[in-house]
């Protein structure tokens, strides 16, 4: 029971991890960093899979072939690792040494699973099913133990240089979330390198005439699957700002498109689906065009006059003053008042975010600082996001300048 709910929770780690680089994926299928990972941790998700008691039953009944999914499972996870290393080399060298790398680094892969699978084909391994104890019940036949040092030595081999590149690459980058996710991969792979020596001691033992039957059927699997559980973890902490950002920017617009929804309920819902950001982004900006006829420029002038005695200046400025224009076309809306085609949110941000200066400026305004790598879908539209969030935060919290503007309207507007 332990086995089969550790196996199947580190499986379902890695098909959370490959569903979160889905998309990546396929917007940028020649991205070896990502397209690395993927394959990594979705070969290692069927290592794991594998590996629970049910399932390694049934793809032995299933092929006829006696400790099949052994095979399977040691396989794949010989993937896995190879296809961190292509990644880990794409991060640390040039493109054509990465490149040239990689190449090699398959080439090694594809020797090491043909290797076994020859070694696993020729050992006297299929007289039965032994999903818990396969190392141990094998741990004196020559050529089964040949199969388990390829094994162990292409397993090992991949931890160790795994940890050594995410060292040099982790001492070598300025992202501080890249530098703690590859110290978590690094001790994941010290972890891990414990499954390796756990089971060599066993066999070891066994031909010694000891009984160490334990450490290769407890001990050592329970190292392995917190080592990949812990690499796993390690490889997901860079995307934590990008994923901390996104939830940001959809609570701070939230409100505001709940807000709009009353202008024109039908196009709140007849954005095409890109992404959640993309289509918040459209609809928001859709339902802004339909307030126009709302915004009063009278309250335009109004709002100026409150920043100007709060004494507000860059982004909050400009946030609070497009906060308190829409509240106030909300209620003219609401009240059935028009004033005709009146201009809608303007821009204040030139497209200058890598600016330093700029950045340092905005920073310290508190403005959310969105970035997105080209090809992503929100790319082109990162600035425009960026002054939208700054606005509905205004907007959510919301900003002293807005309710002040209220207050004002029944004289300046009615």
């Amino acid at each position: 029971m332990l086995y089969t709910l550790g196996y199947a929770l580190a499986g379902a780690l890695m098909l959370a991890v490959v569903a979160a680089k889905f998309r990546a994926v396929l917007r940028d299928p020649g991205d070896v960093r990502v397209v690395g990972l993927a394959v990594a941790h979705l070969t290692l998700a069927v290592g794991f899979i594998s590996a629970i008691p049910v399932s390694y039953l049934a793809i032995d009944r299933f092929s006829g072939v006696g400790n099949l999914a052994t095979l399977v499972v040691y396989g794949s996870v010989t993937v896995c690792l190879g296809g961190c290393l292509v990644c880990h080399n794409a991060l640390e060298l040039p493109r054509p040494r990465a490149q040239a790398a990689s190449r090699r680094q398959l080439v090694l892969t594809a020797v090491a699973v043909a290797a076994m699978a020859v070694l696993f084909a020729v050992a006297d391994v299929h007289d039965a099913s032994h999903p818990l104890d396969f190392d141990a019940r094998y741990a004196l036949d020559p050529v089964a133990v040949c199969f388990q040092l390829v094994w162990w030595s292409a397993y090992s081999t991949a931890l160790v240089r795994i940890a050594r590149v995410s060292r040099r690459v982790g001492r070598a980058s300025q992202l501080p979330w890249l530098r703690a996710g590859l110290a978590v991969v690094a001790v994941g792979c010290v972890i891990a390198l414990g499954y390796a020596l756990g089971k060599a001691t066993q066999v070891a033992a066994a031909w010694l005439g000891a009984d160490l039957t334990w450490v290769s059927t407890a001990l050592a699997p329970g190292l392995a699957t917190l080592g990949a559980m812990t690499m796993a973890v390690g490889w997901s902490v860079p995307l934590v700002p990008r994923w901390t950002l996104r939830l940001r920017a959809l609570r701070d617009l939230r409100p505001l498109h709940a807000a709009l929804r009353t202008v024109a309920p039908a196009l709140a819902g007849n954005t095409p689906a890109v992404t959640p950001l993309y289509r918040r982004l459209i609809t928001i900006n859709d339902l802004l065009r339909a307030l126009r006829p709302h915004l009063d420029p009278d309250v335009d002038r109004l709002a100026r006059e409150e920043a100007d005695r709060m004494g507000l200046d860059g982004p909050e400025r400009h946030a609070a003053v497009e906060a308190a224009r829409i509240a106030a076309g909300l209620r003219a809306h609401a009240d059935g008042r028009v004033f005709g085609d009146t201009a809608m949110i303007r821009e204040y941000q030139p497209d200058d975010a890598e600016d330093p200066a700029r950045t340092a400026d905005m920073a310290a305004h508190g403005a959310l600082l969105w970035r997105t790598p080209p090809g992503h879908p929100d790319h082109q539209l990162a600035p425009e996001l960026r002054a939208l969030c700054e606005i509905g935060r205004a907007w959510r919290l919301p900003h002293p300048l807005v309710p002040a503007v209220l207050t004002r309207l029944p004289t300046r507007s009615r």
